[in-house]
Formats: C-alpha cells, structure tokens, sequence
C-alpha cells in the first residue's frame, strides 16, 4: 500500500512538472513568437511578386535572359520596400517634427511609390495572357510587397517609439531619483537646522538661567555687604568665649541681666536673639555664651527685685566707617 501511493505521489509530480512546463512554454511562445513572426515574414512577403515580376520578364519581355530577369525581380522587392518605407516614415517625420524643421517631402515619396504599384501590376498582370480571375489574383498577390513594406516600416515606427519612450522613463526615473534624494537631503537639512535650533534654544536658556542666577548671587552677595556694613563692629569679631575681652563680656552679663529683669521666664532667648545681632553667633554658640556669662558673671546676672545690679560703666566698640 506504501509502495502504491509513492508511485502514484511520482506520477502526480511528474505530470505537475510536465504541465508547469508546458504553461511556461506557451507563454514563451506568446510573448516571443509573434513577434519573431512579424518581424521575418513581411520580408517574404515581396518574393511572389519578384516571382511573377520574374515569370513575365523571362518568358514574355525578355525573352529569356536570365541574369536581367533576376535583376527585374530583386528591383521588384527591393524598390517596392524602399518606396513604400519611405512614405510611412515621411509622413511619421511630418507628424513628430517641431515647428522650426522643415517638411519631409512626403508627396514625391507617395507618387513614386504609386509608379512602383503601376509597373508591377502592369508586368505581372496586363501582360499575362491568363483568365481574368488569375489575372485578379496575381493582382492581390503582387500587392502584398506593399502590406510587407508598410507593415515592417510600421514596426520599425513602433520600435522608435518604444525606444523614445524608454529613453524618457529612464530620464524620468532618473530624475525623479534626483529629486527625491534632493527632498531626502532637504528634509535632513532642515532636521539638523531645528536641531541646531532646539541646541541654540537650550543654550540661550541655560545662559539665561545662569545670568539670571549671577544677578540673583550679586543681589544677594550685595544683601549681605549692606548687611554685614550696617552691622555693628563686634558682629563676627569673636568666635569664642575666651577671646571676647572681660568689658565686652561684663557687657554680655549685664545685658542678660537687664532680659531677667524684664522677662524672667524668655530672658535666654532675648539674649539669644540679642548676641546673634551684635556677635554674629549662631543660636547654639549664643546660648552657650549666656552661660559662660552666668558662670563668669553671675554677681552680675543676680538681678535684684528692684533694679538690675550695675557696677560699672560700658563702652561699647566704635562702629567702623
């Protein structure tokens, strides 16, 4: 059972295969035959009526003379393709030129492919002695030079034609690449611009920030020179308790006393507040020199019910200019 379908799975393949082939060979045909056909047959076309132009030179003109008999012949096919050739592409110049070329000289063409038409027929036709129907048939037959001629001049036109064409797709194309690669660049030209400009943006900003931040730095550092001008000349002289001289610190003592005396219960904080303006203390160095005043000084800092207990006179140090 194995066996059998194997060789039936073959035979389908094989007739597959055979029919693929032969699909793509009658779409070979199609696409090339044709016009190999058209493009070698017009070309035999003019050999009955060099055969007949031949049958009547030979054995009624010429009365057998055989190398003149050829030549008549090769004139009949021959000149027959030239004049019929040379209207068609006469008349497709006239049609196809600019306004500032001149004309083809299309009717001399024309009246001489009418004389060619007129020697042929008067040789092959007038002069045989036959029927009238094989004399009308030899007619037909002596006319189809010119479907051969007017059908490979047609050809060559329509060959023309698809070059031109060709030749401007392929321009098209080609500038239609340079275009669109003069877009592509246009388009990255721009992102970089408004990249640059975005960059530019942030930069000024960035600079703007740090100016507005310098001026904010002088305004302050400012603040603080007026500031630290307008302080007394004790602040930021003494950063420690044993430094400050004994009348400043009498000073100190006496001024914690006078706080005691008005608000016994905040006196540390107003003394606090007090040193932090005159010394430059921080809150916690103020506090420990209030109680380095009350150790030092505490016969001083003794307020009495009445009065505060002064013992002697304080002078504070000159502000300087």
């Amino acid at each position: 059972m194995a066996k059998t379908k194997r060789n039936n799975n073959g035979l389908v393949s094989g007739v597959t295969v055979w029919l693929e082939g032969a699909l793509a060979l009658s779409q070979a045909f199609e696409r090339l035959l044709v016009d190999v056909v058209a493009a070698f047959v017009p070309w035999l076309a003019p050999v009955i009526p060099a055969y007949l132009a031949f049958h009547s030179l030979y054995y009624v003109l010429i009365k057998d003379v055989l190398w003149v008999s050829i030549v008549g012949a090769a004139v009949v096919e021959f000149l027959g393709l030239a004049t019929v050739t040379t209207v068609v592409q006469f008349n497709d110049f006239n049609e196809t030129r600019k306004e500032e070329d001149p004309n083809a000289p299309l009717w001399p063409a024309a009246l001489t492919a009418g004389f060619y038409l007129i020697v042929v027929l008067t040789v092959n036709v007038l002069l045989d002695t036959a029927e009238p129907i094989q004399k009308f048939a030899k007619l037909l037959l002596s006319s189809l030079s010119v479907a051969g001629a007017i059908t490979i001049s047609l050809r060559g036109q329509h060959r023309r034609r698809v070059e031109a064409k060709a030749a401007r797709d392929m321009k098209l194309d080609a500038e239609r690449k340079i275009k669109e690669k003069e877009e592509t660049a246009y388009k990255h030209q721009v992102a970089e611009e408004r990249r640059n400009n975005k960059q530019e943006l942030k930069r000024l900003e960035l600079q703007a920030k740090v100016s507005e931040k310098k001026n904010d730095d002088l305004k302050v550092s400012a603040q603080v020179t007026e500031s630290i001008s307008d302080s007394p000349a004790t602040f930021g002289k003494w950063k420690r308790w044993p430094a400050v001289p004994d009348e400043y610190k009498r000073h100190i003592a006496l001024e914690i006393a006078k706080n005691k005396e008005v608000n016994a219960a905040n006196y540390k904080k107003l003394s606090a507040g007090y040193l932090v303006r005159e010394f430059g203390l921080d809150e916690r160095g103020a506090y420990n020199w209030i109680g380095y005043a009350e150790r030092d000084f505490g016969w001083l800092v003794e307020v009495n019910h009445d009065a505060v207990v002064v013992t002697d006179e304080f002078q504070p140090l000159k502000t300087e200019a």
